[in-house]
């Protein structure tokens, strides 16, 4: 359970992956809800955030242990 809600992950990676990929976007942000939509391959993913108030763009890519291996923002 994440914020309340039941999610499904296909493996542990993916869970890892997720929950690491939140916890930036919660510092970034300062908020706890929002929405996220990845698109790419395991070589890196865009990540598009949108909060409240705002909408928001990452590249990222994780290491083979699902920590966050290259995070940075889009928004230019």
């Amino acid at each position: 359970m994440i914020n309340g809600q039941d999610q499904f992950f296909c493996c542990a990676l993916c869970s890892t992956e997720y929950l690491n990929l939140r916890t930036e976007i919660m510092k970034i942000t300062g908020q706890d809800e929002f929405a996220v939509r990845l698109e790419g391959t395991p070589r890196g993913r865009i990540c598009n955030v949108t909060t409240v108030d705002s909408n928001l763009q990452f590249f990222v890519r994780f290491d083979h242990h699902g920590k966050l291996a290259e995070f940075r923002s889009l928004n230019y």
